[in-house]
């Protein structure tokens, strides 16, 4: 029998309960509400649209408010709250009225397998319902011991014929043909087979690496052998570095993902190893184990390749730099750094700038935009020196070391962050002057670091007691004067990030020539690319899907300190409309959403991550 007071405490529980339930509750519509709003601007189905969401398929009744109803093939009604629709993987098998089937006919080791195939197509080609472009095809997909696997596919018109029944009819033609011609066509024993498939090799790890290594196996499924090699095993998360530095964090433990690990979960297979030549013509690349030195060199061929080992950056290049200067684009400098100012810094002038960027003319004559171009910069990505500038100004008054007065800002250019465009730039100076820094732009080249200065091309010279800088983006050294690569060494492609001399060979992230200014969201725009055109050469995707060109569009999220960020988003520079501009916290919080949502899902941040990104962080004001 309970107490007065027991019977108390189990109403205030019984309170308790109700309330996270209610707030839970509350939770959950707000969530589906606002799944709701970003579908429909999405747009990724309609109503009676045949649709697969995970694993629920079926026609779309409706979307509303809280859910999304789908009326399954066997007529059932599913119904599946917005929020986990907005997250869900989502297919859509009506959008787009062109639809590829495929199915596999086994033979005998002994059939004529060329014969084989032209009579596969031939059948093919002869039946209603099936298009003529994209092409069929037919393709030795695997050899057994006693028998050989041919893997047909062909294409539909959903809008004129109904595609199961074009399947089933194209199963029994080809089936039957096959039978006609001395096949067995026989249930294949895969436990005997060697799969032969086109070898992909991907150079570099990095974010440009693991992106197309896993959009090249959502796109291209199981048709290819994927191989990653980078001469470390861990991925390094670099935007993050100077939000954990001036946060008094230790980016190194916070900021590495396994690599090997990442890599197997889409059976991805991983070599560490330092690249040391390139052959595009036999289609060889020469490296050497990285894992223990004294390593003899070794090769490996491709079928396709993907550069995308990122730059050199050439802080050798500049003299003086051992000995006085200072970064943030590793884990070293960056605690070097912070250790300095907790520990050494006596309150004397900072300067934060960029060396010029010698830019290859690799990128020449490409329209990402109509009537636009990709210009040449005069510094690689100058993002991280504002970010920087911003959140050490913030740190030195939270530590009553200084301010915004202690730093000054240089740039070689005309101005600085000139890819961001010239409204936002504006803005961005007048914030500054009025926050106290100081600006120096036109600087030229850095020259020389001394123990008080920094000296520039142009003559000036500028005291400082820290000087933290970036340095020129260089191609890696045996890139250099190879066919596949431009006047400084990065790889040129067309927009579709193939090369134009050799169709076999891609490139994304910054040792591309058509990542102009280096930066890490044009690569990921680079990754989806390079995933569709090899899908499309495996005849997964018709060349409508798959060619969707490259038209870059500055995405920054930089730290300013006391959990507040600037969002930009921005393609004037390359002959685009749009100039956005954003502070405040919400930037902040998406900057630090987007982290924990790369590591939970290993990379795989899904595209309705952007679209939410852009959603709050031009609508939400705080």
């Amino acid at each position: 029998m309970l107490t007065n007071k027991s019977a108390e405490s189990a109403a205030e529980a019984d309170k308790v309960i109700a309330t996270g339930s209610s707030v839970q509750a509350v939770r959950d519509t707000v969530e589906n509400y606002i799944a709701s709003i970003l579908l429909n601007v999405r747009n990724p189905f309609e109503v009676n649209d045949l649709i697969r969401i995970d694993n629920f398929e079926g026609n779309v009744a409706s979307l509303n408010s809280r859910a999304t109803i789908l009326i399954s093939p066997d007529g059932n009604h599913i119904r599946i709250p917005n929020a986990t629709v907005f997250k869900a993987i989502i297919t859509n098998f009506t959008r787009n009225p062109e639809r590829r089937f495929q199915f596999d006919v086994g033979m005998d080791t002994a059939q004529d397998l060329l014969a084989a195939q032209t009579l596969a197509l031939e059948t093919l080609q002869a039946m209603p319902g099936v298009l003529a472009e994209p092409r069929p095809l037919a393709l030795i997909e695997a050899l057994g011991d006693s028998n050989v696997l041919l893997r047909v596919f062909a294409w539909v018109d959903q809008r004129s014929h109904n595609f199961g029944k074009v399947r089933s009819e194209a199963i029994r033609k080809v089936t039957k043909s096959a039978t006609t011609n001395g096949s067995s066509a026989s249930n294949t024993r895969r436990s005997t087979m060697t799969t032969i498939k086109p070898r992909v090799l991907i150079l570099g790890g990095n974010f440009a690496g693991l992106g197309c290594a896993q959009e090249i196996r959502k796109y291209a499924k199981d048709t290819v052998d994927i191989t990653v090699i980078d001469q470390k095993n861990y991925l390094l998360f670099i935007p993050n570095i100077p939000t954990e530095i001036f946060e008094d964090h230790d980016p190194e433990q916070s900021l590495k993902m396994d690599l090997p690990g990442t890599l197997a979960k889409d059976n991805v297979a991983f070599i560490q190893g330092k690249v040391i030549s390139l052959n595009p013509d036999t289609k060889q690349v020469s490296f050497v184990p990285s894992e223990r030195p004294g390593s003899a060199l070794q090769q490996i061929t491709y079928d396709y390749l993907v550069v995308a080992l990122g730059c050199r950056l050439a802080y050798d290049c500049i003299e003086g730099f051992d000995e006085y200067g200072d970064t943030v684009s590793d884990f070293y400098h960056a605690n070097k750094l912070h250790k300095k100012l907790r520990d050494s810094y006596q309150g004397g002038p900072i300067v934060v700038g960029s060396a010029r960027f010698h830019q290859g003319n690799g990128a020449e004559g490409l329209e990402p935009y109509p009537g636009g171009k990709i210009p040449y910069a005069e510094a690689a990505c100058e993002g991280p020196p504002v970010e920087v500038s911003l959140s050490l100004a913030n740190w030195l008054e939270k530590h009553d070391k200084g301010g915004p007065q202690n730093i000054t800002i240089t740039t070689p250019a005309e101005m600085i962050a000139e890819d961001a465009g010239e409204e936002i730039v504006k803005q961005l100076l007048e914030i500054a002057s009025g926050m106290g820094f100081n600006y120096v732009n036109k600087t030229g080249d850095v020259t020389r670091l001394t123990a008080t200065g920094i000296e520039f091309e142009n003559g000036q010279v500028l005291d400082a007691e820290i000087k933290i800088l970036f340095p020129d983006w260089r191609a890696h050294d045996f890139l250099r004067d190879l066919p596949i690569t431009d006047n400084e060494g990065f790889v040129v492609t067309d927009l579709y990030m193939r090369n134009p001399k050799y169709p076999q060979v891609f490139a994304a992230g910054d040792c591309a020539a058509a990542t102009v200014p280096k930066l890490g969201s044009i690569g990921h725009q680079q990754c989806e690319i390079v995933g569709r055109q090899i899908a499309r050469d495996m005849g997964l995707l018709a060349a409508h899907d798959a060619d969707k060109l490259l038209q870059p569009v500055v995405l920054c999220i930089g730290d300013m300190g006391s959990s507040k960020a600037f969002y930009i988003r921005s393609n004037s520079w390359y002959g685009g409309d749009t100039q956005i501009l954003e502070m405040g916290r919400v930037p902040h919080m998406l900057k630090m959403q987007y982290k924990q949502l790369f590591f939970a899902t290993g990379g795989k941040v899904p595209n309705w991550g952007v679209n939410a990104a852009e959603f709050f962080a031009e609508k939400v004001a705080v």
